[in-house]
Formats: C-alpha cells, structure tokens, sequence
C-alpha cells in the first residue's frame, strides 16, 4: 500500500496495473499474515499481511499480464488448484474460500485467516 492510501484503493490500483482490469471493491475477504525468519538468526526478515478484496470486475475489460507477470486470464478454481506454479497464500485462500461457500457468496464472511510461518 502507499502512504495514505485505503485498502479498497490499493486493491484497485493494483488490480489495474496487474490484470488492466477495473472494477468496484465489495468486501475484504480474507486477512493472511506471512512471516519469514532467517534460519540462521532466526529473526524476522519480513512481515507480510495479505489483505484479499473481493471485486466485481466491470464488463468490457479482458485481463492482461502487468509487468510483472507472464500471463493473465479468468479460470476455474479447480483448474488454478491443480497448477504447480501458484502462491502457497493464494492456494490457500482458494480452498478456504470454496470451504465457505464459493464465489457465490464472497462476503459472506471474511474468511479465516491463516498465519504462515517460513524459515530461509
């Protein structure tokens, strides 16, 4: 996030500059925290809070890689599930949010959040 700037605009901005897609926030969803310590030390390296909004995309846009991505493009949850090379904070947030009900209903509840912790 930028200094001074809201979730829901953060979630916007990003949104635009990593899929070119638009859209208007309708909830937080899920909270992750992601803690890295180093195997060494073992001190904090780095503290991550994941904050996942829900959005509904506005019609008319098609996604699109952002600089930092090789592809982007809608896909069904099983499919993104069986994939190899997904985010253990987005695997996990998938399987929750299918625990709570699905797509459907994003906002029905934020859904549980989960703490990780990873040595390097």
């Amino acid at each position: 996030m930028r200094e001074g700037e809201s979730v829901y605009d953060a979630a916007l901005r990003e949104l635009a500059e990593e899929t070119g897609l638009r859209g208007r926030p309708l909830c937080v969803s899920c909270v992750d925290e992601l803690l890295v310590y180093g195997s060494q030390s073992g001190k904090l390296k780095t503290h991550y809070v994941l904050v996942d909004v829900a959005v509904e995309v506005d019609e008319g846009y098609a996604p699109r890689p952002g600089s930092d991505a090789l592809d982007a493009r809608f896909m069904d949850i099983d499919m993104v599930l069986a994939r190899e090379d997904v985010t253990l904070s987005t695997v996990s947030f998938l399987i929750r949010l299918v625990d709570k009900g699905g797509l459907e209903n994003p906002c029905g509840g934020i859904v549980p959040s989960s703490r990780t912790v990873v040595v390097e």
